[in-house]
């Protein structure tokens, strides 16, 4: 950290990250509020100007992460984790949103252990890695049965959530 007093992203003690000052330098202007800098290879010490990315914001920033995790882990940087079953997989076999994504399968058959136990919340009993642990991965997004089972399902725990809760 760099002691300046005067920079506008300085923390009230008066120090700013070194990063900071050095996107700005190589830029040639002072950084907008809302931008993050990513070190490219992870090490928040080594603040070079080739290890430095200038994101625009924190959701470009952990889009990076995520991507650069799928690449280590998988070797496809567009590859997405299940919620339920941990695995890596193409997200066309998935369903996905801005923050998760899932097999439908494997939300399923967790959703149905789930209310076997009389359960309704899917965070209160086992973890989904172990009752997804060996479902098949190789349902596509697109298949009928899946996107009616997933309609059924949550119809029927949104219909008992909603009577549990009048009791």
């Amino acid at each position: 950290m760099i002691l300046n007093y005067d920079h506008p992203r300085s923390h009230p003690n008066g120090y700013v990250f070194e990063h900071i000052v050095i996107a700005e330098k190589a830029l040639g202007k002072s950084l907008p509020q809302k931008v993050d800098i990513h070190h490219v290879d992870g090490n928040r010490a080594n603040n070079t100007n080739s290890n430095l990315v200038v994101c625009e914001n924190r959701a470009y920033h952990a889009l990076l992460h995520r991507r650069t995790r799928a690449l280590q882990v998988c070797g496809n940087p567009n590859w997405r984790k299940c919620l339920y079953c941990k695995k890596w997989d193409d997200p066309e076999n998935m369903y996905c949103n801005g923050h998760y994504a899932y097999h439908r399968f494997c939300k399923n058959k967790y959703q149905n252990q789930q209310n076997k136990r009389g359960q309704v919340s899917t965070m209160q009993s086992e973890s989904p890695q172990k009752i997804c642990a060996s479902l098949p991965h190789n349902i596509k997004k697109s298949a009928p049965h899946t996107t009616l089972l997933n309609k059924f399902t949550h119809f029927f725990l949104r219909r008992g959530h909603n009577a549990q809760r009048n009791q």
